[in-house]
């Protein structure tokens, strides 16, 4: 009798690792990635990146209104419509066009001076 219960104990510790398993393969999978075709799947106004750029680690999407360009360095800066914040975006692709409603996709990085700016791998204007 003792026996008989092992087994199916046995039986049911080997479905549940392996639904386990399954369900870490599948959840890995969902992960966003920056490829051509990459989309994240919750963008982030520029007002929130702004206030507190600290907060926002791997890859995210942030949606703003280009004002300004630099492009001997190779940047530009997000804001909103009334231009009161920033986030400086450095991009080695074409800038945007100054006041274009764009989504910006990167990564938050500091900088030596303990500033932040969004490292940008892909652009898309809205």
């Amino acid at each position: 009798m003792v026996k008989k219960h092992y087994g199916i104990i046995m039986i049911v510790v080997l479905v549940i690792l392996v639904a386990g398993i399954y369900i870490l393969k599948i959840t890995a999978g969902n992960k966003p990635n920056m490829s051509a075709n990459a989309t994240v799947s919750k963008l982030i106004s520029v007002d929130e990146v702004a206030i507190h750029p600290e907060n926002f680690k791997g890859q995210i999407g942030v949606s703003g209104k280009v004002i300004n360009v630099d492009t001997s360095n190779k940047s530009f800066a997000l804001g909103c419509d009334d231009a009161c914040i920033m986030v400086p975006v450095r991009y080695n692709g074409q800038s945007p066009n100054l006041g274009s409603q764009v989504v910006v996709y990167g990564e938050i990085k500091e900088t030596e001076q303990g500033k932040y700016v969004l490292d940008g791998q892909k652009v898309e204007v809205k």
